[in-house]
């Protein structure tokens, strides 16, 4: 289907997925949804409109609930998995309940939003925490208007925390380069850690966060020859012990990832040496256990055929960061940047690096210009293919 026949507000973004944009007048902003298919498309249009304009034509009428109150009904409503929406709650509850909990929404003045801003600079917490309070009251109070209790948030004229480069910045972090990250791998691969060789490859070659890579399943990839990957969960452990399946971290962790060769190549090595392993795991959203799903995992542990939790590869990572003397402590996570490095190195447009890897809302401004079309995706997967290519070929004159 053509761009010019679909609905105004519905855009097409390949693979039979599309993007749903409704104007919400109240919050001065787009609410956006992510769908298979256009039917279902329109139905979420039709649907979202329906809620702003019943938002719009009738306040609520009553004595408003206080912020904790609101609070505590809003991030129960939340797409999360277990694990971001505890992160949610605890946020709520030790660093924005305190300051305003005990005031009604509607009651909360610009004095009272400047004030709890002022305190929140002057806390002990770190930066980024910092900023993660600032989102998440935010995020509250344009609930708050969107459900009609009141017609502008008390944060919308203040600035949000001052932080500074540096202090955002993770300073003891490494971000390795392609090569040093497959110099990690083949450490690995000669310690005989296969299932550490494949975590490594696969983050540098594909961008997928911790979860979504333990949790990958011969049914993401379009086999034989996988030249791509749609990423549909990923693989979580509860606190008290047990895995279990959940939506990726974001609305937009749905999305589909392109698979340059080496990537391809990684991957049949892994399915060759050790055949996928089906298991029957529960499926949890929004916190709530919503029956089980049955995937063929391609990771497992060290001592056999089982799931595996992305906090044993993460060990394993920095352990082989150590010994090969990099200047700074590498994560797991680290590994998703090399990839973005890569891709940004390359030129690959910011919308594109947000589409591949199911980034929700960064590059807001460049992204209003630019789209990710399929020339930028092929661009992304050559990107890394050059990249890895390159970073093999380095290492093997080293090892020679």
């Amino acid at each position: 289907m053509s761009a010019g026949s679909l609905p105004p507000g519905v855009s097409d973004e390949g693979n039979g997925r599309y993007r749903v944009r409704v104007y919400n007048p109240s919050t001065r902003a787009y609410i956006q949804r992510r769908v298979v298919g256009l039917r279902e498309a329109r139905r979420v249009q039709a649907e979202l409109r329906a809620d702003v304009a019943k938002a719009d034509n009738g306040r609520r009428r009553g004595r408003a609930p206080t912020v904790e109150a609101f609070g505590e009904s809003w991030r129960t409503e939340l797409r999360h998995g277990p694990l971001t929406a505890a992160d949610v709650a605890a946020t709520l509850r030790l660093h924005v309940y305190p300051g305003l909990g005990h005031l009604r929404v509607d009651e909360v003045t610009h004095r009272d939003a400047m004030g709890f801003m002022r305190r929140l600079e002057q806390t002990d917490l770190a930066p980024s925490t910092q900023g993660k309070v600032d989102s998440q009251v935010r995020a509250l109070f344009s609930a708050v208007v969107a459900d009609g209790w009141r017609d502008l948030s008390p944060f919308a004229r203040v600035s949000r925390v001052r932080l500074s480069r540096a202090q955002t910045r993770r300073q003891d972090e490494h971000v390795p380069s392609a090569t040093e990250a497959l110099h990690l791998a083949d450490l690995a691969r000669d310690e005989g850690r296969l299932d550490v060789w494949a975590f490594i490859r696969l983050a540098v070659g594909t961008g997928l966060r911790g979860g979504e890579l333990v949790g990958l399943s011969v049914d993401e990839l379009d086999y034989p020859q996988p030249t791509r990957l749609e990423v549909t969960h990923q693989l979580q452990r509860r606190a008290g012990g047990g895995f279990y399946l959940c939506p990726p971290k974001t609305e937009a962790g749905l999305r589909t990832v392109p698979l340059a060769p080496a990537v391809a190549e990684t991957l049949a090595i892994l399915t060759a040496q050790r055949s996928p392993h089906e298991v029957t795991l529960p499926w949890v959203e929004r916190g709530t256990e919503r029956g089980e799903r049955t995937v063929g995992l391609l990771l497992s542990g060290r001592y056999g055929p089982a799931p595996v939790h992305e906090s044993v590869m993460a060990r394993a990572v920095r352990a082989l960061a150590e010994r090969a003397g990099l200047p700074g402590r590498v994560t797991a996570h680290s590994l998703r940047k090399t990839y973005t490095t890569i891709l940004g190195d390359a030129g690959v447009p910011l919308k594109v690096i947000d589409t591949v890897t199911g980034h929700e809302s960064s590059g807001l401004t460049l992204g209003v210009y630019t789209t990710a079309t399929a020339e930028g995706v092929e661009r992304a997967r050559q990107a890394v293919q050059n990249a890895l290519t390159t970073a093999d070929s380095e290492n093997s004159v080293r090892a020679s």
